[in-house]
């Protein structure tokens, strides 16, 4: 008698997050490399495998500065199949971590963003009461709008963005 397996055979993950940032996988890639900031000093990986019956396991590891050692992460389907993901976290230096802001953009006025420059005068157009800003990136980046709105004569925006350290 044969008996036909009929248990789900995927062996691939949906879905991998390292250290609140997500990989961008490939069907047909097993092997990632991804920079994570200074702040994180231990691997923070969630991956999610495509199929609910299929199984996924890897080790967390402290982080050294730099590349650090390949993280395996072995998912097996309900079939017993495995598929290897290797994972390369390289944890960057303390001063490539720091956090720059690409661009402040703030709808219907002409804004020369400058990061060096931490103080701008802007004159209000329209009777505006409050103010459209974008900042970019968008991704990773903990700000803090203040004091935007009910603007008038002498008021005062403050964009208080924080780097790794809470600053």
């Amino acid at each position: 008698i044969n008996r036909e397996d009929d248990r789900n055979s995927n062996k691939t993950l949906s879905k991998l997050v390292v250290n609140d940032e997500e990989v961008i996988l490939s069907s047909s890639i097993f092997e990632y490399r991804v920079d994570v900031r200074y702040k994180y000093e231990r691997s923070e990986i969630i991956a999610t495998p495509t199929s609910e019956k299929a199984t996924v396991s890897y080790n967390n590891i402290d982080l050294v500065d730099g590349e650090n050692t390949p993280i395996v992460i072995t998912v097996t389907a309900e079939n017993g199949e495995k598929q290897e993901y290797k994972l390369v976290i390289n944890r960057l230096s303390e001063e490539m971590s720091k956090v720059v802001l690409q661009n402040i953009v703030i709808e219907g006025y002409e804004f020369p963003f400058d990061p060096k420059i931490e103080s701008y005068n802007l004159t209000l157009k329209n009777n505006d009461k409050s103010l459209k800003i974008n900042i970019l990136p968008k991704e990773n980046i903990e700000y803090d709008i203040i004091n935007n709105e009910n603007l008038g004569d002498g008021s005062t925006v403050i964009i208080r963005v924080n780097d790794d350290d809470g600053e």
